[in-house]
């Protein structure tokens, strides 16, 4: 196990050393002068093709210079700044360059349809935050918005505080996994929705967000207590394999959840599969017509 490895263990040393890294500008250094030598893989030039293939990249609007590279930060379509190399460091900074600041054309565009219904000082929580992206843009586009992120990752977490400050915004961030049932002893805690909504005095969440790599019916299984008390109106669930995808689907209806939109992996234009679901009677649309892809 190398250096970096062992510190993530012992998070608050961690975290000492990314302050001191983040306060010499450490990471846009690293990235201006690996970048230019970095040669892109045909794993990424394919995932590129794909992602653009989506015709959901059109009905989002894009700003100015979206995707472009700039000394300290790079421009994503809504017009946030994100920390050079904040996800997924160079293949995804060409993707980025390459699809006009779009990395899930799918989920972006059904996010900001949803995004039109959340009322002032709506509350969102992203499970596998990672850079933030989804929290950014919800902070950003909602007034007087309340969001927690949780992320395992300290170093992952870092970029998304980054990008929080690079913006001007401001949330809270929680290490920590996601599962079924709280277990607070271990260096890095494992929660339960149903756990962060009382820890963090949420009452409602108007959109629960997660990506969290395989752990996703889990998650649900842990915020039933949230579900059956109305306290969550909007999941975005990424999926990450078929058989998960159907039985969140089916333990969501079972909750008298509406399926808003949905691709599998399958039908993805990203890595992951999609689900957006909403509870009944919330407001907004009940179907979004979002691209499918054929293979």
């Amino acid at each position: 196990m190398g250096l970096k490895q062992r510190l993530k263990k012992i998070p608050q040393a961690y975290n000492a050393l990314l302050f001191i890294l983040n306060s010499i500008n450490y990471f846009d250094w690293r990235f201006h002068r690996d970048f230019p030598r970095y040669k892109i893989t045909p794993y990424w030039q394919q995932r590129i093709a794909i992602v653009k293939m989506s015709t959901d990249n059109q009905k989002l609007e894009h700003v100015a210079e979206a995707g472009k590279v700039f000394s300290d930060h790079q421009l994503v379509h809504n017009g946030m700044k994100i920390t050079l190399g904040s996800y997924y460091d160079y293949g995804n900074t060409h993707l980025l360059m390459e699809n006009h600041g779009v990395h899930e054309p799918q989920e972006e565009y059904a996010f900001n349809e949803i995004m039109k219904v959340i009322p002032v000082g709506g509350t969102m929580m992203e499970l596998g935050s990672y850079w933030a992206f989804y929290s950014m843009w919800f902070a950003k586009r909602v007034r007087g918005a309340q969001c927690l992120m949780i992320e395992p990752d300290p170093h992952k977490m870092n970029f998304g505080k980054l990008n929080f400050k690079l913006n001007g915004l401001e949330g809270v961030f929680d290490a920590g996994f996601i599962t079924d049932e709280a277990d607070i002893n271990p260096s890095i805690p494992f929660y339960s929705v149903d756990y962060l909504m009382k820890k963090h005095s949420i009452s409602h969440l108007n959109i629960l967000h997660s990506d969290i790599q395989g752990y996703e019916l889990k998650m649900l299984d842990g915020c039933k207590d949230a579900m059956n008390a109305s306290k969550i109106d909007y999941f975005f669930i990424s999926t990450h394999s078929n058989e998960l995808h159907q039985l969140c689907i089916d333990k969501l209806k079972r909750h008298e959840y509406l399926i808003v939109c949905d691709a599998d992996l399958d039908e993805s234009f990203s890595v992951d599969g999609l689900i957006v679901a909403k509870r009944r009677g919330t407001e907004g649309p009940d179907i979004i017509s979002i691209s499918k892809r054929v293979k």
